[in-house]
C-alpha cells in the first residue's frame, strides 16, 4: 500500500525533479501549497497530520482552501491559479500511482481557474458607477 507520505516523498523527489526536470524554486513552490493545502485539510477536518489520508481531500476541501487563499491570504486569482494547477499536478501524479484516485482527481481537475479582474474590467466598472 503506498501511503499519503510516500506519495508525496516521491511526487517531489522523483516525478518534479528528476522526470520533469524542475527548478529548485518550482519545486519550493509546489511544496509549499501542498504543505498548505495539507495543514488546511488536517484543521477543516479537525485531524493531526498523520491521520489525514490523501483520499479525505475533496473537490469541496479543495474549493474551501482556495477561497482561504484569496480571502484570509490575500492572494490574487493569479496566485490562486498557480497554486491550482500545483494541486491538480500533484493529483495526476497520486492518481497514476494509485488508481483508485483517478475519481478524486477527475473531479479535482475539473476545478475551474478563476478569471483574473482585467484593467478594462475596471475601468468599465468604473465608468458605470459614475
Amino acid at each position: 500500500m503506498i501511503t499519503f507520505g510516500t506519495l508525496i516523498i516521491s511526487f517531489f523527489s522523483t516525478y518534479l525533479a528528476n522526470q520533469k526536470g524542475h527548478s529548485p524554486e518550482t519545486i519550493a513552490s509546489y511544496s509549499d501549497c501542498i504543505r498548505l493545502l495539507i495543514n488546511y485539510s488536517c484543521k477543516h477536518l479537525d485531524l493531526t497530520i498523520d491521520k489525514l489520508a490523501i483520499d479525505m481531500i475533496s473537490e469541496a476541501i479543495i474549493l474551501d482552501f482556495l477561497d482561504y487563499l484569496e480571502q484570509e491570504r490575500n492572494n490574487t486569482p493569479q496566485t490562486r491559479n498557480q497554486r491550482l494547477a500545483a494541486i491538480k499536478t500533484f493529483f495526476r501524479f497520486a492518481a497514476s500511482q494509485v488508481p483508485t484516485l483517478i475519481a478524486v482527481c477527475e473531479r479535482i481537475c475539473n476545478i475551474s481557474k478563476k478569471k483574473r479582474l482585467t484593467r478594462s474590467s475596471n475601468l468599465l466598472k468604473t465608468t458605470r458607477s459614475n
